[in-house]
């Protein structure tokens, strides 16, 4: 071969090689998010398994969300999941105070967890109070939290509300 095609070969057997690794990005609106079959349904109707997803969900996931999932393709199909980042509207990029109401299916904590039956998932290692004495599941709560780019950033309280 002449140098000239010689380099031209070589740089497309580079270019092939780094389209197999390369990472690709999508965004899209969660439709819905089923925690149990752990599987993420995009409005454009894909499905993504989180069974491939490398790193921890987003807190608080949820249908309506905007998200940018970061995944590596191979030949046939989706090898892995990345990340799953929230995108935030830029009025959230600095903290501001959320509250959610909800009832409570499950508490345990043995792992810091509590499951409002939205199926939003909240890590009590983000609370800065006290839990209410005698918290339980089926319990009816108002959650006060702290949100910023990333997410929910802390928990300031949770409390009680008449059923």
């Amino acid at each position: 071969m002449k140098p000239i095609r010689l380099l031209i070969f070589a740089n497309a057997l580079l270019l092939a090689s780094t389209s197999v690794f390369s990472q690709d990005t999508i965004q899209g609106k969660v439709l819905a998010y089923d925690r149990m079959a752990k599987i993420l349904v995009l409005t454009d109707h894909t499905a993504w398994s989180m069974a491939d997803l490398l790193e921890p969900e987003p807190i608080g996931l949820k249908a309506g969300d905007r998200v940018e999932i970061r995944y590596q393709p191979d030949e046939s199909d989706v090898s892995s999941i990345e990340n799953i980042v929230l995108i935030r509207d830029k009025a959230m990029t600095k903290s501001k105070q959320n509250r959610v109401e909800g009832t409570i299916m499950v508490l345990d904590l043995a792992t810091m967890a509590l499951i409002l039956n939205d199926r939003s998932i909240w890590s009590l290692h983000h609370l800065q109070s006290e839990l209410p004495a005698g918290l339980k599941s089926g319990d009816r709560v108002e959650i006060i939290y702290e949100s910023d780019a990333n997410g929910v950033s802390s928990i300031s309280s949770i409390r009680v509300l008449a059923n």
